[in-house]
């Protein structure tokens, strides 16, 4: 099941050793796909199955192809350019990054410019275009739901400036790319400021720091999590490699490379001897990753002491789990998603939300504190305390579930609320 992921970072690496080539010649080419392979991220992503992994390659592609429109190439490199948009947006929506880069790059690149003038930039827009149009399409019918999801995720509405979050997440990108690697990019983008720039710099930096600068921007204005500049480090790899290309900076690069390729052991070892060789409950890493088979048979037990009820849930990763461990256990098709404000802001307030009647009572298993289980609880009649779950985590940080019996759903009242 995640066999695709080494695969395609195999293919992303493959593909920067192309785009390095174009910029730097062949030499430069082998390390940047070495120095690819070897980033902490695309090590431990490897192992899981995310939608970054696609992006990377699709972004990667659509980098090799406008590298390629630049250089003269007509149809052939528009739709090729126009394939990897179009397919990296439906894996995600920030390769519309793609076009931030491109304009950063025009802005500091007068035959890039001149593209515009050009049909093949267009052929690639159309062909995007038609690749992405069932999926707006969608959207429009569907009251734009994974607009609401991006909004949700970027929690603007929250307390405005987060100077701790900005710096938590600016750390997390020394674990994304490497402390190294993160350093001299910082570097490499003090001497662009200073004007000690090339053809060469100018490309990577438009395609690297526009993205590093919105989301670390996201980040000091509400949340951002450490992936989400991840389109920017294709082109940061590349940049970083040639800036350590010469002299005693290669030192560095091959330092670097070391490091990740420890950390890369240490990885594969973990995920091999674990559970035969792992750390104490209190330290373990992975710790919410186990125990969730046990967490489900409770669920599974509540389940079958009331199997007229359906379970209602207010939270997608809660959700998400049960879904998976009780699908031997119990009837899933019973759980259901709470949703708040009649909008669906995850899949399972769009194709699970919970539409009772007064004559069906529910179990509750809320995640988000009194204040929001008494959101839901005011539009039952009647509400019974049955206890507390824990999640699976680490002593002191497990997630402590509100566990109640509902009866009365009272529909006109629970639309009162949430207008």
């Amino acid at each position: 099941m995640r066999l695709p992921s080494p695969l395609l970072h195999g293919a992303t690496a493959l593909v920067l050793f192309l785009v390095a080539c174009r910029l730097a010649g062949p030499r430069a080419g082998f390390w940047v796909g070495l120095t690819y392979a070897s980033l902490p991220a695309v090590s431990l992503s490897s192992q899981l199955v995310s939608t970054d992994v696609a992006l990377l390659f699709f972004w990667s592609l659509a980098m090799l192809a406008y590298l390629r429109l630049l250089a003269g190439a007509g149809a052939a490199g528009g739709a090729l350019l126009g394939i990897a948009l179009g397919l990296g947006f439906l894996a995600k929506y920030a390769m519309v990054y793609f076009f931030v880069a491109v304009a950063a790059h025009m802005v500091v690149s007068p035959p890039a410019r001149a593209l515009l003038r050009r049909p093949a930039p267009w052929l690639a827009l159309a062909i995007g275009g038609l690749l992405i149009a069932p999926n707006i399409l969608w959207n429009q019918t569907h009251g734009w739901a994974t607009v609401g999801h991006l909004k949700a995720n970027a929690n603007l509405g929250g307390d405005i400036f987060q100077p701790l979050s900005g710096l938590r997440f600016l750390g997390e990108q020394m674990g994304v790319f490497g402390p190294i690697l993160f350093i001299v990019l910082s570097v490499a983008a003090m001497r662009l400021a200073r004007g000690q720039s090339t053809a060469t710099t100018r490309f990577l930096a438009a395609f690297s720091l526009p993205i590093l600068a919105i989301v670390t921007a996201q980040a000091l204005l509400s949340r951002a999590n450490a992936n989400w500049a991840a389109a920017a480090y294709p082109a940061a790899t590349i940049w970083v490699v040639l800036t350590l290309a010469g002299g005693r900076a290669r030192r560095w690069r091959q330092i670097s490379l070391g490091l990740h390729g420890a950390a890369m052991g240490l990885l594969w070892f973990g995920l091999v001897a674990y559970p035969a060789v792992s750390p104490p409950t209190a330290r373990d890493p992975l710790a919410r990753l186990h125990g969730w088979p046990e967490f489900a048979d409770q669920v599974a037990a509540l389940m079958a002491r009331h199997p007229a009820r359906e379970v209602v849930i207010d939270d997608r990763k809660i959700m998400a789990s049960l879904l998976y461990y009780l699908r031997a256990k119990a009837d899933t098709d019973r759980l259901r998603a709470w949703d708040y404000d009649g909008f669906p802001h995850h899949h399972y307030e769009l194709t699970r939300a919970y539409r009772g009647t007064p004559e069906h009572g529910v179990i509750l298993v809320a995640r988000w504190g009194p204040r929001a289980v008494r959101t839901i609880t005011d539009n039952f009649a009647q509400s019974r305390a049955l206890g507390d779950l824990k999640t699976p985590d680490q002593p002191g940080r497990e997630m402590v579930l509100t566990v109640r019996l509902l009866d009365g759903f009272q529909p006109n009242k629970a639309a009162d609320n949430s207008s």
